[in-house]
């Protein structure tokens, strides 16, 4: 038993983590994204599917706005030479920033920081094992006008771990 600590803490040390059980504890989900159509063309909506996966044994409950995915599912986009990709208008109001951020804003959620309601929040459960899909559109959040490849990752926080849970990347071809 002694031994299993010690090279959890290890293992925690070397990855660069806190040296602490609850801090290296793994996520009870993952997420994997994925566009479909992953080629667009310039000026049309770029549409996202985020799958939520329970990977733990017991029921979890993701929060969701009514009407507004994107809170709670940190999108991040990066053209095909690693810069940021600027946000537009509802991206930047959404994001509470007043230009293109240059590394994902180290928040929980979207919500304005003098957010004081007027949203409907609900907890969607998934039991173990079982998975739950959310759609947004990614092209409302960033300007993808331009032809390119872009690369894009969701990343949403997650309470348990107190840690960012962070899907698979995936590029999209924006043609003319």
């Amino acid at each position: 038993m002694f031994y299993k600590i010690r090279l959890t803490l290890s293992v925690c040390a070397l990855v660069g983590f806190p040296s602490t059980a609850v801090r290296c504890a793994e996520a009870p989900f993952s997420i994997t994204i994925s566009a479909a159509p992953d080629v667009v063309r310039a000026g049309s909506d770029v549409r996202l599917n985020i799958m939520f996966t329970n990977t733990s044994e017991h029921e979890i409950r993701l929060i969701t706005v009514v009407g507004g995915k994107e809170f709670f599912n940190l999108v991040q986009v990066l053209s095909d030479r690693g810069a940021a990709v600027p946000t537009t208008r509802h991206g930047r109001d959404l994001m509470g920033v007043s230009s293109t951020p240059e590394v994902l804003p180290q928040r929980r959620s979207y919500f304005p920081r003098d957010f004081s309601g007027g949203l409907s929040l609900i907890g969607s459960p998934i039991a173990p094992g079982k998975t739950r899909d959310d759609d947004i559109v990614v092209s409302a959040l960033y300007d993808l006008s331009r032809p390119g490849k872009y690369t894009v990752q969701v990343n949403r926080f997650d309470e348990t771990t107190n840690a960012f849970v962070k899907s698979n990347k995936i590029t999209i071809t924006v043609t003319e």
